[in-house]
């Protein structure tokens, strides 16, 4: 078994709990915060608005990072996942790197990048990309899925979706 690791986390939609991924982002937090594993490695949180309420392990870290981009709209998401979250997890030197959703987020061999990908449904129904930022940013988050370590799936279907749609290996 591998020793104590320090490990980014992309929580940035913990400040969404309305949304589903941040539903996902809050729920995984509290069952990490009472796992073996949530004590055992050093978890780096990073995100942009409020560190949800809740007593958070010792060993967690919470680190706000920023983007010169200030709006909530995708050239700013784009930003923030591409560049200040990556500079941030490189800066801190996390062994692994976990994304809560698919993001355009690409990291060099050093740091091993596992994503949650929860679908696929621009891919399947390219109609929801109404412009050429949202284009942009999806083929920017494809790119971020294609350089991934290991992909985790909510479902049999998104699996499927990996493996037809974008020739992930199956192994992947």
């Amino acid at each position: 078994m591998l020793g104590p690791m320090r490990i980014g986390i992309n929580a940035n939609y913990f400040q969404k709990p309305s949304t589903g991924i941040g539903v996902v982002t809050i729920e995984f937090m509290r069952a990490l915060a009472i796992a073996p594993e949530g004590r055992m490695h050093e978890w780096i949180w990073y995100y942009e608005g409020e560190v949800p309420a809740g007593k958070w392990p010792e060993n967690w870290r919470f680190k706000k990072v920023s983007t010169w981009w200030s709006r909530d709209d995708v050239p700013h998401r784009y930003l923030w996942e591409r560049f200040s979250v990556r500079r941030a997890a490189l800066r801190d030197r996390c062994d692994v790197f976990f994304s809560l959703y698919q993001s355009a987020t690409v990291f060099p061999e050093s740091v091993r990048h596992v994503m949650l990908v929860h679908d696929l449904v621009p891919k399947r129904f390219p109609e929801y990309l109404k412009n050429a930022r949202q284009r942009f940013h999806y083929h920017s988050i494809l790119a971020g899925i294609q350089n991934a370590n290991r992909l985790l799936t909510p479902s049999r279907a998104t699996k499927l979706d990996l493996q037809d749609l974008l020739g992930i290996p199956r192994a992947k």
